[in-house]
C-alpha cells in the first residue's frame, strides 16, 4: 500500500504509482546538471532524497516542471515539497529559475 503525497490517495496496485524525481532530471540538466560527470548524473537520478512514490497521473502532469509551473494538488504537502526542492537544489548546486526560487521562499515563509 502506498499513500501518494501529492494527492493523498491510497494505492494498492503498483501500476497506479510512479517513482517521481522531486527535481525532474530534465530540470536538473537544464539548470546545471548538463555539466555534471556521468557518475554524478547517475547519483542524482538514483538519490533516495530525490525519489518519491507518487500517483502516476500526478507524476505525468508534473513532467519536467519546476514549482512555479507545478505544485502538488494536496496543499498540505507544499511545505515538505518546497523543503525538499531547496535541499536538493543546494545539495547538487543547481541554479533554480527566479520564479521557482521566489515561490520556494514565499511558500516556506508560511511553513512551521
Amino acid at each position: 500500500m502506498w499513500i501518494g503525497p501529492y494527492t493523498g490517495q491510497v494505492f494498492t496496485i503498483a501500476s497506479d504509482v510512479d517513482i517521481d524525481h522531486i527535481i525532474p532530471l530534465k530540470y536538473a540538466h537544464d539548470h546545471g546538471g548538463a555539466l555534471w560527470s556521468p557518475l554524478l548524473k547517475k547519483v542524482f537520478a538514483n538519490d533516495p532524497d530525490n525519489l518519491l512514490v507518487t500517483e502516476d497521473n500526478a507524476n505525468q502532469s508534473k513532467g519536467a516542471k519546476g514549482p512555479s509551473e507545478y505544485m502538488p494538488p494536496l496543499t498540505s504537502y507544499h511545505c515538505e515539497y518546497m523543503r525538499r526542492w531547496r535541499f536538493l537544489a543546494s545539495k547538487y548546486e543547481l541554479e533554480i529559475d527566479r520564479r521557482d526560487a521566489d515561490l520556494i521562499t514565499l511558500t516556506l515563509r508560511g511553513c512551521h
